[in-house]
């Protein structure tokens, strides 16, 4: 059987060419944050530091500034990086320059929520034995009001910034500072160093026992029976911190 197919008749076809063609819909392409600082590290320094630090974050979405790593900013070469989640402190100074002790003030702090874990991948990366064979490489952070980008090269993270001021839907500010780490740190130094006994949780301190410092050792020194114990990793740059005690 032969099927034929009839010509559209003169009326129907002014109507097709009068019908209008529909337009994709335009792509919308979020706006990039305004910087307001860059700063350029090694590659080496930073990501030994980086994830070493990062095993001080928090695991509860519901502060996600305990999620959120401090960069302390002092100057276009030089960050201090700080992470707790209430238990455990950890700082590092990251520069080629001299290390800047931990009174002195930065010149501004933004606390960069790592939520997709991307930069955390982009520092091992960098760590692994043919990546780190290229001591030349740089990292570039351009830091903003709303967002931290980590640059290497063709490769990018991006965080979120969770120490500002936000606005809810209600129209209502909420700001969530980063906890004044520097106050506690600067406490234990004034502190007598008795020898006692401290009780401490195993997961916290295995948790220091995963960080990535080879073969260095790590030292441990008391500073009372119900105290912070602080530790120090030799590693370059140095990584420091404080465990705090559980009572028993």
């Amino acid at each position: 059987m032969t099927t034929t197919t009839k010509p559209l008749t003169k009326k129907a076809t002014a109507a097709v060419k009068r019908s209008p063609r529909k337009k994709a819909a335009p792509v919308k392409v979020a706006p990039e944050p305004e910087t307001i600082e860059t700063v350029t590290l090694p590659a080496g320094l930073l990501a030994s530091a980086w994830t070493n630090v990062a095993l001080a974050l928090s695991r509860d979405d519901c502060r996600p500034v305990l999620c959120s790593m401090a960069i302390e900013v002092y100057g276009t070469e030089a960050v201090r990086l700080v992470a707790t989640d209430s238990y455990m402190l950890m700082h590092a100074f990251v520069s080629e320059g001299d290390q800047i002790p931990v009174d002195v003030e930065p010149l501004f702090t933004v606390a960069a929520y790592d939520f997709d874990k991307h930069a955390l991948k982009l520092m091992r990366w960098l760590l692994t034995p043919r990546i780190r064979k290229d001591m030349e490489r740089n990292v570039r952070l351009r830091l903003s009001d709303d967002a931290v980008i980590v640059d290497v090269g063709d490769a990018t993270a991006l965080l979120e910034v969770t120490n500002r001021v936000k606005v809810d839907r209600h129209d209502v500010e909420h700001e969530q500072p980063f906890p004044n780490w520097r106050g506690i740190v600067l406490n234990e130094k004034t502190k007598p160093q008795p020898t006692t006994s401290v009780s401490f949780s195993s997961s916290l301190l295995a948790r220091v026992c995963r960080i990535k410092a080879d073969t260095k050792p790590i030292l441990l020194e008391p500073s009372g029976a119900l105290g912070p114990m602080s530790f120090t990793v030799k590693t370059e740059p140095p990584v420091y911190g404080l465990v705090m005690p559980v009572r028993t």
